[in-house]
């Protein structure tokens, strides 16, 4: 959407205060969309690059966006 950031990044050395940020950018993205239908998470550390892309060349498929978190 519009005003919408295509790419955010949450980093820093403290895990309490990267989990707020990281929770509080995926409920700014989603908004008040259904989170099955559009928040794709890649938390393993078994994931590659790869996967990231992919899933981000992913169309939405029931919702107007797709967020990724990896």
């Amino acid at each position: 959407m519009p005003g919408d950031p295509p790419v955010v990044l949450v980093h820093g050395d403290d895990e309490v205060l990267m989990a707020r940020g990281l929770d509080a950018a995926v409920d700014a993205a989603v908004g008040d969309r259904d989170r099955g239908e559009v928040l794709h998470e890649l938390r393993d550390d078994d994931y590659v690059m790869a996967d990231v892309v992919d899933a981000m060349n992913t169309p939405p498929f029931l919702a107007d966006r797709r967020v990724v978190v990896a």
